[in-house]
């Protein structure tokens, strides 16, 4: 739910502000593993008792496994093509 969250406000941010439909699903992507202010505000949470070593924990395993799902995403929008021109024959 947060990942699509994250990409969904994200893509409809870069879509307001004149980003094509393209470079705005890739910003809205790169967006989502950042995930230090989920840490943040998780951390506080649980220090201030207002959640469980359990949610804590969920929330912990929701941002590394964004990160690891996006990442080989990133990598595939932003792919260059390696041209490979003929060598001269000699």
């Amino acid at each position: 739910m947060a990942f699509m969250g994250k990409i969904i406000g994200s893509f409809m941010a870069a879509r307001m502000t004149k980003f094509s439909t393209r470079e705005s699903l890739k910003i809205g992507i790169i967006l989502t593993p950042r995930g230090e202010m989920d840490l943040i505000i998780a951390s506080l949470g649980l220090t201030r008792g207002l959640i469980s070593t359990g949610t804590y924990s969920v929330a912990v395993m929701a941002v590394i496994l964004t990160t690891f799902i996006a990442m080989p995403i990133i990598k595939k929008l932003y792919e260059t093509k390696i041209m490979r021109f003929p060598r001269a024959s000699e």
